[in-house]
């Protein structure tokens, strides 16, 4: 009786006094919606997010650094000096987002809509845009100078 008090004992010790492996964050809406969420300045690293409505959401300064976004509406949504270095993104729109000083060095933005974005000082560079439609139409409004990276945004682009 005493042994099997001991190791019921050891075993609750390993399971509540240790901290356990950190997984990647994930939210999968799966059609719940958050439109105009608060998740400002939060650190998302690593996040899986599917199928979400972030419509109006403000994620001004959010750390989405190699995020997994996918099936996601961002439109009109406040992503002012996000960082989405090293992103996977499909099936994205972030029409009419304030983009301004976000951060998309390495990115990967497939099926991407950024129409009437404001892109003022963000920086795309090495970032793959597909379609490359979205890329251009980038180019036609981009302007300004990344203030934390120091790139210009058209030469981000690849902008003649």
């Amino acid at each position: 009786m005493f042994f099997r008090l001991l190791v019921t004992f050891l075993f609750a010790c390993s399971v509540f006094c240790y901290p356990l492996p950190v997984h990647a964050k994930s939210i999968a809406c799966d059609g719940k919606q958050l439109v105009g969420a608060d998740l400002s300045g939060q650190d998302l690293q690593e996040v899986k997010i599917t199928y979400c409505n972030l419509d109006q959401a403000n994620l001004a300064d959010a750390k989405l650094i190699k995020a997994s976004i996918q099936h996601t509406t961002l439109n009109n949504a406040n992503l002012h000096g996000a960082d989405f270095t090293n992103s996977d993104t499909y099936n994205i729109s972030f029409n009419g987002a304030d983009l301004t000083d976000a951060i998309f060095t390495g990115s990967l933005l497939q099926r991407a809509s950024f129409d009437g974005a404001n892109i003022t000082g963000a920086d795309f560079s090495s970032t793959l845009i597909q379609p490359v439609r979205e890329r251009l139409k980038l180019c036609d409004v981009a302007s300004g100078v990344n203030p934390t990276t120091g790139v210009v945004t058209r030469d981000s682009l690849g902008c003649w």
